[in-house]
């Protein structure tokens, strides 16, 4: 596998092509060799991470590999950011190219079905390995120019097996979002069928534009996921009964009757399933590259952050050293990065999840 060093200053940042709630993400090039990259630098000063949780999702990163899967290369400490080395797939996130030129979605099922499976495959591979993932999501299946599709992002990934013996369910959760399984709200905890009811919304928000709920605040959102329905393609869409039929299997509400990923992949939604060649054709080459997607998204943005970002880089020349840090078992157990400061708000808890309301100052008469 190939190698880069792990040192900030061995690399120069081209473009802003990503962003999540507390990351960006970047192309950038290798000073010595000039091979193009992907870093992500994740904020850890922006919310709560869990050191040791971060330290197990990339080593279950490090020594997974698929074909389907984006490799990683290794991480270290710039100030209080972490940047993660990865491979670069240069077409860009379905999530970004839904924004860009696909609000209503993809209607062409071979493609849905193309994009799908490849994905599918890695979760099957995964899962058979006793592995979930936790994060699976649009923002986090990446398509190169030439149609490979890899699935990203181990970084909250856990094994379900530890010291020999299975875990019945994970319990840790990362964030209620659209693509949060019932059974993780209600507490039951994450397993494998965790990973396919996300797969599941993707499904739906490819096909349409948007995730189901996507447009509710957290309270609401996390309601329609416990006690609604499971999310339904609208009566209108067009979509083929095997398509809908696909839906509806990963998204039953009791996780015990889910199909397993491999199951899934013989589902005859997957028989006209394509190869690359056919994403290439009738997808990617009709985009432009993706950091001019990118910029055409978030054009305003990007030039701020990048000002901000050029500043902090010319005057912080010390690294962290994030492999010594966390060789030191006693501190990491307990270690987190928190934002010094919390606001006060109202807090309701749900299960694990505390969601809070802002206040809204009432002006000065």
């Amino acid at each position: 596998m190939e190698s880069f060093p792990l040192d900030r200053h061995q690399y120069k940042l081209l473009h802003k092509v990503g962003k999540g709630k507390n990351s960006d993400v970047y192309i950038a090039r290798c000073r010595t060799d000039r091979r193009q990259i992907a870093i992500k630098i994740n904020h850890l000063d922006g919310a709560p991470h869990d050191v040791m949780n971060l330290r197990r999702g990339h080593s279950n990163w490090m020594v997974t590999r698929h074909p389907n899967l984006v490799n990683y290369f290794g991480s270290f400490n710039v100030g209080s950011d972490l940047w993660e080395l990865c491979e670069l797939i240069d077409g860009g996130s379905v999530l970004n190219i839904i924004q860009y030129a696909f609000n209503h979605g993809f209607k062409d099922e071979v493609l849905l079905a193309s994009i799908l499976k490849p994905v599918l495959t890695f979760l099957a591979h995964f899962h058979k390995g006793h592995h979930i993932h936790r994060q699976i999501r649009t923002n986090g299946i990446l398509i190169s120019r030439k149609g490979l599709v890899k699935v990203s992002d181990l970084c909250f990934s856990s094994a379900m097996i530890e010291f020999g013996q299975r875990k019945n369910a994970r319990f840790s959760v990362q964030g209620a979002t659209c693509y949060t399984a019932p059974e993780v709200i209600s507490e039951s905890g994450y397993k494998e069928s965790s990973d396919i009811w996300s797969l599941g919304i993707i499904a739906i928000e490819m096909a349409t534009g948007k995730a189901p709920s996507s447009n509710l605040n957290d309270m609401e959102k996390m309601k329609a996921i416990l006690v609604g329905p499971p999310p339904v393609l609208p009566k209108s869409s067009g979509f083929s009964q095997t398509f809908i039929d696909f839906i509806q299997l990963c998204l039953r509400k009791n996780p015990e009757k889910r199909p397993s990923a491999a199951q899934l992949l013989d589902h005859k939604f997957f028989k006209n399933a394509q190869d690359s060649s056919y994403i290439h054709r009738v997808l990617m080459k009709q985009l432009p590259p993706i950091e001019e997607m990118f910029a055409s998204l978030h054009g305003e943005e990007v030039k701020k952050i990048e000002k901000t970002l050029s500043a902090f880089l010319s005057c912080h020349n010390w690294d962290f050293d994030i492999e010594s840090l966390l060789a030191d078992e006693p501190c990491t157990q307990s270690m987190f990065v928190e934002s010094p400061l919390a606001p006060i708000e109202p807090t309701v808890q749900i299960g694990r999840f505390k969601l809070t309301r802002q206040l809204t100052p009432t002006p000065m008469p």
